[in-house]
């Protein structure tokens, strides 16, 4: 005679989780996503289905250096078992820099300075700050004209990037122009002369100047108080 019996098959066995670590770099938006098949590094079971599941699968600027992320492996009886990988995040992407052109004036001792935001229209990173710097930021009188002045852009884990701006240095500040009154007397010919020495007494510009009299020649005409002006101009038009 025969008889049946119901046999209940179960697999309690868990999967054989295998993580590899891993690298990745963040992109130009400072995010990046990675999936399970590149921390998988021959996940078993004795059944052949399983499922992967990661614990973090994306990452940003804030993820910058070593994390730990954890592989699950899940069979379809619901065993599982977890693994670890060390997934490192790097960014290698420069900053952005943009510069803008600007003009600046002397002042009255022919010196001035700027500041990389002066030059700077916006310069960012994708991770956060960035620390701004330039080629040259003091000018005087030798610099008035065009300056082509270099923007340093650096990120905080030292990317850089860099771009040029034009500084147009001007001298808008007019001379000081300080005189004396002085007596001459006429020679045996009946005539006399003075030259810008005479007349100047101390005048200043921020920059080099030049000096010029309206006149320096007298005769017996002459005998009397006379007007003379002392003009200075500079290099860049200022008088």
């Amino acid at each position: 005679s025969t008889c049946e019996a119901i046999v209940t098959i179960e697999d309690i066995t868990a999967p054989e989780c295998h993580a590899q670590d891993f690298s990745i770099t963040l992109n130009q938006n400072g995010i990046r996503n990675i999936n399970t098949s590149q921390i998988d590094n021959g996940t078993t079971d004795n059944c052949s289905e399983f499922t992967l599941e990661l614990s973090t699968s994306s990452f940003t600027c804030a993820d910058i250096g070593e994390n730990e992320v954890i592989l699950t492996a899940t069979d379809a009886s619901g065993n599982s078992s977890t693994c670890i990988s060390i997934v490192t995040v790097s960014d290698v992407i420069d900053p952005k820099c943009n510069a803008q052109n600007i003009s600046i004036s002397l002042n009255q001792n022919g010196n001035a300075s700027i500041t990389p935001q002066m030059i700077s229209d916006d310069s960012f990173d994708e991770c956060g700050e960035v620390t701004l710097e330039l080629s040259n930021d003091t000018f005087s009188c030798a610099d008035i004209g065009d300056n082509e002045v270099t923007l340093f852009v650096t990120d905080q884990v030292g990317n850089q990037s860099s771009c040029s701006a034009i500084v147009t240095i001007e001298d808008k500040t007019n001379p000081i122009c300080i005189i004396q009154d002085i007596e001459i007397e006429l020679d045996s010919n009946g005539q006399g002369s003075i030259s810008v020495d005479d007349i100047n007494n101390g005048s200043t510009d921020n920059c080099d100047i030049s000096l010029e009299i309206s006149r320096s020649n007298f005769n017996c005409n002459d005998v009397g108080i006379q007007t003379v002006i002392l003009t200075l101009s500079d290099s860049s038009g200022n008088s």
